[in-house]
């Protein structure tokens, strides 16, 4: 009964996203709520992620990207960004998939985004660049360049897929070397198509009004922080920057590294009470706990692994190296659109490792596939918090990325996949 309580729910989710009739927040809360009282999640797992870490770290961000948008610093970039791109938004485009690359490879996904949100909505605001061309280039960006050095979360997400492996009877031999070989090629080949295709498939402007458009207007109209103000604001936020970077995994929680940040600019007076509340898009907030909630009761009901079950059902003994890892890294790059992505490896790679040890194939390299396969999010707001933010600052309807993701999708997997299959059985 949990199975297909779960599944109707989450078809009523993707209705209610579809149809933008409602708040995302309000649907997405809506649905933890049915599968609450139906007796599905516990009250914990319905509502216990508004503790979740990545949704405090998107509130904290919030309001510390709010907090630097107020500032000088923020126009001084946008003027130097608009001279250098010569009123070009593909060029603006360009500098920020720079930044991106370089952010990908010390902080998560998430935080990259929120880090670099306040600057899309401000090129969006002058005119040079809609944000609904810079936001989405950003986000997919972030997931497909993260972790591509030998550096702080490439050694992360290298020891969780051999940890992976490990869980379905294999051996993990991932190193470091393999995922920079593997990943900067696709890396840079999907940051060209987010440049030159995307760009022009991508809407000029958003699908639906926002409380982010609002909150921006509203606050030009303040009065202005003083300079002393300004100084503390630059303070929090670069030292918030660099803890983050430098942080030994493990330590703490990284979202606590803004939220302290947040309470130093409270306390010292540099956003009133009026400003924080406003910088917080409860929305989309709402949205990332609802859809959290939603995970665990499709992983915990088990209709993620029927899903799963059923496309390794379909793989032959005698399939070609190539199609096997093809075949598995869509399967984890669709089943992640709706999934969380570590949700999404820690239930395929076990799986799929057992069934390469069954083919006579390595699973590493089946593995290190899929772990690429299940961060390359480009379509839907439910697989990560990341699209979710896009999702709810870019003003996108599922419709608009249709076309832009799936032509990413497909291009930057094929690619993964061809390096993948270089990197281990050519090379």
């Amino acid at each position: 009964m949990a199975l297909y309580l779960t599944l109707g729910v989450f078809a009523l989710l993707v209705i209610g996203f579809i149809s933008q009739k409602f708040p995302l927040g309000a649907v997405a809360l809506t649905c933890v709520t049915i599968l609450y009282l139906t007796g599905v999640l516990t009250f914990e797992e319905a509502y216990g992620n508004f503790a979740n870490d990545n949704v405090i770290l998107v509130g904290a961000m919030f309001i510390l990207s709010a907090a630097i948008a107020k500032t000088p610093i923020v126009e001084k970039i946008n003027l130097a960004i608009v001279k250098h791109a010569g009123g070009s938004g593909r060029r603006v485009v360009f500098f920020f998939l720079l930044a991106t690359a370089i952010l990908m490879q010390f902080i998560v996904p998430t935080a990259c985004i929120t880090m670099l949100l306040p600057f899309c909505l401000i090129m969006d605001a002058n005119g040079t660049c809609p944000r609904t061309k810079s936001l989405y280039a950003v986000t997919t960006a972030a997931f497909m360049w993260q972790g591509v050095a030998p550096l702080a979360m490439g050694v992360g997400l290298t020891a969780q897929v051999n940890s992976f492996v490990e869980a379905g009877g294999g051996v993990g031999t991932a190193t470091l070397m393999d995922r920079l070989i593997i990943g900067l090629l696709p890396a840079i080949i999907g940051s060209l198509v987010l440049l030159f295709i995307s760009y022009k498939l991508l809407p000029d402007t958003p699908s639906q009004e926002l409380s982010t458009d609002i909150e921006l207007k509203e606050q030009s109209k303040e009065v202005r922080a003083t300079t002393l103000q300004d100084k503390i604001i630059y303070v929090v936020f670069v030292v918030t920057m660099i803890c983050m970077f430098i942080m030994p995994m493990g330590m703490y929680e990284i979202a606590v590294i803004p939220v302290v940040g947040c309470l130093i600019i409270a306390l010292t007076g540099c956003m009133t009470k009026k400003e924080i509340a406003s910088s917080l898009n409860v929305d989309i907030l709402f949205m990332l706990v609802g859809l959290l909630g939603l995970s665990t009761a499709l992983e915990n009901s088990g209709a993620a692994q029927l899903i799963a079950d059923f496309i390794v059902s379909i793989i032959g003994a005698d399939t070609h190296p190539f199609i096997v890892l093809a075949i598995f890294y869509f399967v984890a790059n669709i089943v992640s659109q709706a999934f969380s992505n570590t949700g999404t490896m820690a239930l395929l790679i076990p799986l799929m490792t057992t069934t390469c040890l069954t083919m006579g194939i390595d699973p590493v390299p089946v593995a290190m596939a899929v772990a690429y396969g299940a961060n390359a999010d480009s379509l839907l707001p439910m697989g990560s918090p990341g699209m979710a933010i896009c999702f709810g600052s870019g003003g996108f309807k599922f419709t608009d990325l249709l076309l832009p993701g799936i032509v990413l999708m497909l291009i930057y997997g094929f690619s993964t996949v061809a390096m993948t299959y270089l990197t281990y059985f050519i090379l």
